[in-house]
């Protein structure tokens, strides 16, 4: 997937490991409120360097929303964001990178970088 075919949506990429717990907490947030703005073009992205297939199909198993999950085995995607361990990216309907958070996501500080993309 190329990130110029969401033009016009909100994305938000995750870049995560399905054995950081950080991670699991920030996935578990964004899918909640991917689901709750589904209608107002908002994606989510999780995406993981060295994970199998296998490993990815047992993570989002027990989840009820889905995001778009990828493999980036490679590290070539985490690279050019510089993405560390966990980082979420937001990025505005024109594909330009609205902010770049390295770390846990609070509640509120999603809802408002969420606020300045839709």
């Amino acid at each position: 997937m190329r990130l110029s075919a969401l033009r016009g949506q909100a994305v938000i990429i995750l870049f995560r490991d399905v054995h950081c717990a950080v991670c699991r907490d920030n996935d578990q947030l964004l899918r909640l409120y991917q689901d709750e703005y589904v209608d107002r073009d908002l994606t989510v992205i999780s995406l993981h360097a060295h994970v199998t297939p296998l490993d990815l199909a047992c993570y989002d198993a027990p989840f009820l929303f889905g995001v778009l999950t990828g493999r980036d085995p490679g590290v070539v995607i985490f690279h050019e964001y510089h993405a560390t361990l966990p980082t979420t990216v937001f990025i505005d309907r024109r594909g330009r990178v609205r902010n770049v958070v390295h770390a846990r996501l609070d509640e509120s500080t999603l809802v408002r970088d969420l606020q300045g993309l839709l």
